[in-house]
């Protein structure tokens, strides 16, 4: 089975792809068509972990630090950390809102509800905080 994918957003991709289904139209072949849906740039990846560290210092500034239960039942506070941050905040938020675990699954428009619920989180705990943008990338980068 030969497979093809092309962007029909892009001129040259879709007369590549309208000759190529005629060709298959010749043989008489028996096609399956499906959409394949964008997940998020290499760009909007690096945003969303920054994203996720300003979160965990964020967090920490308010002196909202990471808890959990530990050996015996005791409960501990560690300081917030990406990691932390994307396994124990955002992928939960994350598996409720998309039934999707691993974010180099979601699409770009996924990622949107679950900024949302952060954000309003963050704001009724007093911290504003905001989605990196390119300008914000270009500054952590220099």
């Amino acid at each position: 089975m030969n497979q093809q994918t092309y962007n029909l957003s892009i001129t040259e991709s879709f007369s590549e792809a309208f000759s190529y289904f005629n060709y298959l139209k010749e043989k008489k072949a028996i096609v399956k068509i499906i959409e394949v849906k964008q997940t998020r740039t290499n760009q909007q990846n690096a945003a969303l972990h920054l994203f996720f560290t300003w979160c965990a210092d964020a967090l920490n500034d308010a002196g909202l630090y990471y808890k959990f239960t530990a050996i015996k039942g005791y409960e501990l506070e560690m300081p917030w950390t990406l990691e932390l941050f994307k396994e124990n905040f955002w992928r939960p938020l994350q598996l409720v809102v998309t039934d999707k675990k691993s974010t180099t699954k979601l699409t770009r428009t996924e990622i949107d509800p679950i900024f949302d619920i952060i954000c309003k989180y963050m704001g009724d705990n007093g911290i504003l905080i905001s989605f990196p943008n390119r300008f914000d990338y270009f500054i952590k980068n220099q």
